[in-house]
């Protein structure tokens, strides 16, 4: 009977670790998150400085963002005005590590440094993000990008 228990327990104990650990199962899993906050951060600047039109941008943002983001981006594609935007000139993610994977959902914390330039000139900025991924089809799209008050 003790060998028919260790059957269940063993499998059950990894599934906990896995659950609790989820770096554990399968590695860094950061680049579907760097790579969808470069195209975000592309497409935004793409429409806010006229190189596409906020229609082309809304089609591309669909393709890489679910709700809730996907509605507050819209938005702002379709109220700000490239002069009140300053310039995303490049960015670089500092910390990117994840917090949760469960029931389709990946939660990161992040830090980014962002290059920017503004009226003022050129400046570097770093935030906090925390940053939510929804399984969408075979792969994940950015459902949440939240700035963190320090």
């Amino acid at each position: 009977m003790k060998a028919h228990t260790n059957l269940f327990l063993i499998p059950f104990v990894m599934i906990i670790c896995l659950s609790v650990f989820p770096g554990l199962a399968n590695g860094s899993d950061n680049i579907p998150v760097e790579k969808l906050i470069q195209e975000r951060t592309d497409i935004l600047k793409s429409v806010f400085f006229q190189q596409i039109t906020s229609e082309k941008g809304e089609q591309l943002l669909f393709e890489i963002e679910t709700q809730p983001i996907l509605a507050e981006d819209i938005k702002s594609l379709r109220i700000n005005k490239a002069t009140e935007m300053d310039l995303v000139k490049d960015h670089e993610i500092l910390v990117l590590e994840q917090t949760s994977d469960l029931l389709g959902y990946k939660s990161y914390r992040a830090e980014i440094l962002w290059y920017m330039k503004g009226a003022d000139g050129d400046y570097i900025q770093s935030i906090d993000y925390s940053i939510v991924l929804k399984r969408s089809g075979k792969g994940y799209k950015l459902s949440e990008f939240t700035p963190v008050s320090p």
